[in-house]
């Protein structure tokens, strides 16, 4: 399995032109440099401990100052992995009923997870300590591929000459010789060791967080294969999905869509991109797709403890840079996405009042001024 986007290698002959678009506007509306700076008292101060299944020994390419400067983006992963508002979505991997959804092309069977009921508490400490024993068996290393089609920031293989381990019950279909090993793009490896220390705030704060997502989203494959004891064919999440890709469901859940660097570049990344993820599927069909800035700002409320302690709120919001992406060199920029004729999707740090109560909706409408760093109680959770 592997989180994958077009060929990063292309760059170099045809320019991308989200990068030139943001500067064009930027340079016709000076109010929007907000996006792509990072407000002073947004700066990182995330701390803990990593989760063991990143630690230094299960990456053994890494020197060790390349794995310090990969700290702040294991931290992020550390916390998504863990967190309480996620854990159900690894819950029902694990304990999903698998129900036959359709044939794929190889005639292989591909089930669907249904959930036949409430989950329990039992279920959900079982799942966490399930991610936990992940820790023995995930290698993480580096490599560089290249070539025709998709170019992957990472894949996942599954070993079965692994030395034995004691399995997690979850994981009593795998044999007691199966582990899974991450392939990371080496581009990762190489920035860490050469380029983070001198980048900018920003660059820093958008390798760290495509970092993160990159390696949750190849634990979940690990996770599912481990699971079911083999890699291919993977579950559909819920019949409906756009795809049977269980990495971008999770990015889906915790992210509410699909984020890239607009130029697929890793070292450091560009601007970062979101987008629906059945956008993202069906692009071809639809003739494009819109493709949204992400507010650096947002990037950097995910590095602040006050995200994580309750003490601020991700909520919707209108966005400010919107792109209509018809084609790599066919992209057009939205400058004020009301105009659209529709609100889309994103969150953005924003205020909860004081008088709120718990069933409040992240999807309700907030004005564009209340980025800062709020003083509410909670983290909201995207509805939807």
């Amino acid at each position: 399995m592997d989180r994958s986007c077009l060929d990063a290698n292309q760059k170099a002959q045809r320019p991308w032109p989200i990068p030139g678009l943001v500067k064009e506007a930027i340079r016709n509306d000076p109010s929007l440099r907000g996006l792509v700076k990072v407000s002073p008292h947004l700066l990182p101060n995330l701390s803990g401990e990593i989760h063991p299944v990143f630690k230094h020994k299960n990456f053994p390419m890494l020197s060790k100052k390349a794995y310090r400067n990969l700290n702040l983006g294991l931290r992020l992963a550390s916390r998504l992995l863990k967190a309480k508002h996620l854990l159900h979505w690894w819950v029902h991997v694990g304990y999903g009923k698998r129900v036959l959804k359709q044939k794929n092309r190889k005639g292989e069977a591909e089930n669907y997870l249904e959930k036949t009921g409430n989950y329990t508490e039992r279920q959900e400490q079982l799942t966490s300590d399930a991610i936990d024993s992940l820790s023995t068996l995930v290698l993480w290393t580096f490599d560089v591929w290249t070539g025709k089609g998709d170019f992957s920031y990472a894949r996942t293989t599954l070993l079965n000459d692994h030395e034995p381990q004691p399995l997690h019950p979850l994981f009593a279909a795998s044999g007691p010789r199966n582990a899974c090993q991450v392939f990371l793009h080496d581009q990762y490896r190489y920035f860490a060791e050469e380029g983070f220390v001198d980048a900018s705030l920003e660059e820093q704060l958008r390798f760290s967080f495509s970092f993160a997502a990159t390696i949750v989203h190849e634990l979940t494959h690990c996770f599912a294969a481990m699971r079911r004891g083999f890699l291919q064919p993977e579950e559909w999440f819920h019949i409906d999905d756009p795809d049977c890709e269980l990495g971008w469901s999770w990015e889906s859940e915790a992210f509410g869509g699909v984020i890239l660097a607009c130029d697929q570049k890793l070292c450091p990344p560009g601007h970062l991109v979101w987008n629906t993820w059945a956008e993202e599927v069906g692009k071809k069909q639809a003739g494009g797709y819109y493709r949204q800035l992400v507010p650096i700002d947002w990037i950097a409320g995910w590095f602040r403890e006050e995200t994580w302690s309750g003490e601020s709120l991700l909520c919707v919001v209108q966005d400010d840079l919107v792109f209509w992406e018809r084609s790599r060199k066919k992209v057009s920029l939205v400058h004020n996405s009301r105009a659209m004729g529709s609100k889309r999707p994103f969150t953005a740090l924003c205020d909860l009042e004081e008088d709120s109560d718990d069933d409040h909706d992240c999807n309700d409408k907030v004005e564009e001024e209340s980025l800062a760093v709020p003083q509410s109680k909670r983290l909201c959770r995207r509805s939807g």
